[in-house]
């Protein structure tokens, strides 16, 4: 990721001022050369200030994901716990299963530690890592698929965010599908994975173990404000630090 070493002269077309002004509209024809990404300096300031972790996530921690066999949980959000879909997303502490503040892990980290263009929603789709980087996510979705079997039954029929829903539709798709639609095998689509077995099983795997249950994780914290979500915070980030030591 050295700035300047990879993709030197590739050209981006709308840079990522232009792409986050949604007032803006980019012009094809006026070319940028080179690549947003972090330098040094930004990288260290967002240790530093942010307490961002600015390392790729690692094999333990995906693995980790995969032993989640519940996909989704209320409120059906990033401050949902103990759910493959929020822990393979990045809002879930890859340790303990729950959510934390600013708990920055598998997909989203991957964007943060690239930075520049990656770092940013509007604009990441500009790095030409995004299909890789989404292509090996979608990976780590398929083998769950297939360890744990699960159909479209397991969306929320009206509870999460809207446009989340299991009817709802995908924007800015075109052709138009659902969420329920696209919630398949990889092979229904005309693609496989050659190193993943019909079970979900890879090279790559750990040891056998048993899936974390729900009742293994404690229950998240009310996403509305108040005295409650504050102390449920401090005692949720005291079992995290209790732990995380005991982990080590």
């Amino acid at each position: 990721m050295v700035k300047g070493k990879y993709f030197k002269d590739w050209y981006v077309i709308c840079t990522r001022d232009q792409t986050n002004d949604l007032t803006i509209m980019c012009n094809p024809t006026d070319k940028q050369r080179g690549l947003e990404r972090f330098t040094r300096k930004e990288r260290d300031e967002k240790v530093k200030n942010q307490g961002y972790i600015m390392t790729f996530p690692t094999k333990k921690e995906v693995n980790f994901a995969l032993r989640f066999e519940t996909f989704d949980l209320p409120p059906y959000n990033k401050e949902s716990s103990c759910n493959f879909r929020n822990i393979l997303e990045g809002a879930v502490n890859t340790k303990t299963g729950y959510r934390l503040p600013n708990a920055h892990t598998l997909h989203n980290r991957v964007h943060i530690v690239i930075g520049g263009a990656m770092g940013d929603v509007p604009s990441a789709s500009n790095d030409p890592i995004f299909p890789l980087h989404h292509s090996f996510v979608d990976r780590i979705y398929e083998k769950w698929l297939r360890k744990y079997n699960k159909h479209a039954s397991v969306l929320s029929l009206y509870d999460a965010p809207i446009g989340h829903n299991k009817d709802d539709v995908i924007v800015p798709l075109f052709p138009v599908y659902t969420h329920q639609q696209m919630f398949k095998k990889s092979f229904e689509f005309g693609y496989d994975y050659e190193d993943i077995d019909e079970n979900g099983k890879s090279p790559d795997d750990e040891d056998p173990v048993k899936p974390i249950s729900l009742g293994q994780c404690p229950v998240p914290c009310p996403v509305s404000a108040g005295p409650g979500m504050q102390i449920c915070s401090w005692l949720m980030a005291l079992m995290l630090v209790c732990e995380i030591v005991l982990a080590d």
